[in-house]
């Protein structure tokens, strides 16, 4: 509303106003900076006053304290033995202090006691006088240590009221206590303590006396009612500081609630703290009555100033009002495409520049409206000629643009649609299956669709996207419509689905095809195996027949019976290895931990028992494990370690290494920080040293290496495929499926194998077990 009412104002009167203001402002600001800053001097020199007045009293007290003290010292060794040993010792010490009147201008009353703490007579006459102060802290400190003490204040045992005593002791000529005087300082009668109680600092602050120690009490206070009685711990946390110690002037907050400013000062002669206290506001009433005088002065020279600066605003925003004028009637068309007016615009200042400036603009505008009408005219013809249907629509789903190609679907003229909704320009039908996505649009979410609508006469298919419009601030302002004839597409996608189901289908076909020939050549396998092992047994043993009754053969043929023998062994070897290749894929899993340097270390003792004669060093990384089949694993280790004695036989020291792979490539990379080696040496039982702790956990990789013959790298996709050697029969006798028996349970356990190595360098073998051992492999 306040801005509404200030933007309806006049520029000169807007001006006049804010100019007013900001001298207000600045006048405001200059007036609070002065008033903290005299604030804060004016608190200083009080703070500084306060500090010179407490000293000053606090310098006085101990004055007149320390001369109490002195003025009983004098009277203590003055005073006369024989009053002390009179019979009537009351009269005669009434007697001797009457002689000496000056004392009781500083005391209330004086009493002398005995070294028990009785009193032996006093100044005044009062009818109880018979009790002890032998338990009073003051009288057994004079008693002990024969010096004079000022006490704290305590309730008298004569009035019941609060006093203050000055207790001087009195000895003989050897130093002994024979009596002591207390000189009575009454805290509700009018001596120079009480009367401190009265004073006035400034009009209305005060003094306050206080005990130190833990639980300080009040000595002095304008009432009397707080006399003797405990300060709060939590009243006025200055106060709290400076009897810790902290005496510097501080402002607060008293009991009642007034701020004061206060001043503290320790006493010299008694563990007291002087409090001197002035309410804040009296200190600055002076200071106050000055800024309502400033604030007077500042309301008059505000009515001063605003016709001041209205007549300012006047002279220079009077071209500004031309210009204005010329403005509307360029705008209104009245003046045509002549220029500003002369006189404004050769003006040197920022009117005549900014009449420039309207001129350009002017100019330019006429120039933007020409590019723009262009613009639509292009968009137009583009929108027209696109092979998709492009509509605009407002929040009511009314027809606020269409393209000519939606008269070419619809059969509907542009003019008859604009203004129409889809409901009344395409039928209730087709509203039925398009407004419910109207409305999902609405919603501010984008839309797409495909429908089935006639095109043309036909059948046909359309893709629609429904796009939200939102205006400047987020409303939305209708929807767009894009629509595409997908109809080729959509047939085009019918034919690839029916020939990606044929092509299934042949898969399938293919599939089940490929299974059947895999088990009849299974089949045709095992029957091959079983048929071939009859013969070769029969072989083997007509020809052990002969060999024994071949004593009279020549050498030749027996070296030809010994060959037929070794054949027929080797290709039964070779029939069983194909069994085994292809049982690996039958047989079912049982997956189960497996100690794999246990195994190692098993078969790697019997195939040194074998052959006591050769000498081996073993590596076994202890704490290996994995998941899989025993027996299977098994097969796999006795493949490669047999492979490693069998490559390694020509080496005078055999080395054989066993480990977890750590990274990917690395397979000694758990070499580093071995402390040890497990060996075995000729006959010397294999044993060896652990070189590292265990490890929990199953491992998913692992090697086995030797220092034996090596293989040439380019050549070790070979090693896998079934009878495919690197080296002849007569160097390292074998049937050539030993690693493609491990590569098959390898794959069987969902891990692969890979093999690395040299020639005359030895090789590795490095083989991985993944996270699904023990699941059958796939079909096929």
């Amino acid at each position: 509303m306040l801005s509404k009412l200030f933007s309806s104002i006049s520029l000169k009167w807007r001006a006049a106003c804010v100019m007013t203001l900001l001298a207000l402002c600045v006048l405001l600001l200059s007036s609070l900076v002065q008033r903290h800053y005299a604030r804060a001097d004016l608190r200083q020199a009080i703070a500084d006053q306060q500090a010179a007045l407490v000293t000053r009293v606090a310098g006085e007290l101990d004055a007149k304290l320390d001369t109490a003290l002195q003025m009983l010292q004098r009277t203590a060794e003055a005073m006369p033995a024989q009053a002390l040993e009179a019979a009537n010792t009351p009269a005669a010490i009434r007697e001797h202090f009457r002689a000496r009147r000056a004392l009781f201008v500083v005391f209330d009353d004086i009493y002398v006691y005995s070294p028990q703490g009785r009193v032996l007579g006093n100044f005044e006459i009062f009818a109880n006088t018979d009790f002890s102060v032998a338990d009073r802290p003051h009288f057994k400190y004079a008693l002990a240590t024969g010096k004079p003490v000022i006490s704290e204040p305590f309730i008298g045992r004569v009035l019941g009221e609060p006093i203050v005593q000055v207790t001087v002791p009195v000895l003989d000529r050897n130093g002994r206590v024979i009596a002591v005087l207390g000189g009575i300082l009454r805290l509700y009668r009018k001596n120079f303590l009480a009367d401190l109680g009265g004073a006035k600092v400034g009009r209305s602050g005060y003094f306050v006396i206080l005990s130190k120690g833990p639980a300080p009490v009040y000595v002095v206070h304008p009432d009397r009612k707080k006399i003797m009685q405990p300060r709060p711990p939590a009243n006025t946390p200055e106060v709290s500081r400076a009897l810790a110690g902290d005496e510097a002037p501080a402002e607060g907050v008293a009991v009642g609630g007034a701020r004061m400013l206060y001043a503290f000062r320790s006493l010299r002669q008694v563990d007291w703290l002087l409090v001197a206290a002035v309410p804040t506001e009296e200190v600055f009433a002076p200071l106050v009555r000055a800024e309502e005088r400033l604030a007077v002065i500042g309301t008059v020279l505000a009515l001063l100033m605003l016709p001041l600066f209205w007549w300012i605003s006047w002279i220079f925003l009077g071209p500004l009002t031309a210009l204005r004028d010329k403005m509307e009637r360029m705008r209104a068309g009245a003046v045509g495409n002549s220029e500003p007016d002369p006189v404004l615009a050769r003006r040197g200042d920022e009117i005549g520049a900014l009449a420039r400036s309207f001129d350009r603009l002017f100019a330019e505008r006429r120039a933007a409206e020409r590019a723009l009408s262009l613009a639509r005219e292009r968009l137009a013809t583009i929108l027209n000629n696109l092979p998709v249907v492009v509509a605009h629509l407002d929040p009511q789903e009314r027809y606020l643009f269409v393209n000519d190609r939606f008269t070419q679907w619809h059969g509907v003229p542009v003019a008859e649609a604009i203004g129409r909704t889809p409901r009344e320009v395409l039928g209730e039908r087709a509203y039925e299956s398009i407004g419910p996505k109207h409305q999902m649009v609405l919603t501010g979410s984008r839309v797409q669709y495909r429908r089935q609508i006639m095109l043309d006469g036909r059948e046909g298919w359309i893709d629609v996207i429904l796009l939200p419009d939102f205006g400047a601030d987020d409303t939305l302002t209708g929807f767009y419509v894009v629509a595409t004839d997908v109809t080729d597409r959509k047939l085009g996608e019918d034919r690839q689905r029916a020939f990606s189901e044929e092509l299934a289908a042949r898969v399938e076909e293919r599939t089940r095809e490929l299974q059947e020939s895999n088990r009849e050549l299974e089949t045709f396998v095992y029957s091959v195996a079983h048929n071939f092992r009859a013969p070769l047994r029969a072989i083997n043993g007509y020809g052990a027949l002969v060999a024994e009754d071949a004593a009279g053969l020549a050498e030749e043929k027996r070296e030809l019976l010994k060959r037929m023998r070794d054949s027929s062994t080797q290709l039964a070897r070779l029939i069983d290895g194909l069994l085994r290749l292809a049982n690996v894929r039958k047989l079912p899993l049982q997956p189960q931990t497996v100690d794999v340097s246990a195994l190692a270390r098993t078969l790697l003792e019997g195939l040194a028992a074998g052959e006591p004669q050769r000498r081996l060093r073993a590596e076994i990384e202890p704490g290996l494990t994995a998941h899989g089949d025993p027996e299977l694993l098994r097969q796999v280790l006795a493949e490669l370690l047999g492979n490693a004695w069998k490559f390694g036989a020509f080496r005078h020291i055999l080395e054989i290494g066993v480990g977890a792979v750590r990274e990917a490539g690395e397979a000694g990379a758990n070499d580093e920080g071995r402390e040890g080696r497990e060996g075995h040496e000729g006959h010397e039982g294999h044993e060896g040293r652990e070189g590292r702790e265990g490890r929990e956990g199953h491992e998913s990789g692992f090697y086995v290496r030797d220092n034996g013959c090596g293989f040439d790298a380019a050549l070790a996709d070979k090693l896998f495929v079934p009878f495919s050697r690197l080296h002849g029969v007569e160097d390292f006798p074998g049937n050539g499926i030993g690693l493609a028996l491990v590569q098959r349970i390898v794959q069987r356990h969902g891990g692969s194998v890979r093999a690395q190595g040299s020639p005359d360098l030895g090789a590795c073998l490095i083989f991985t077990l993944g996270p699904r051992a023990g699941q059958p492999p796939p079909a096929g």
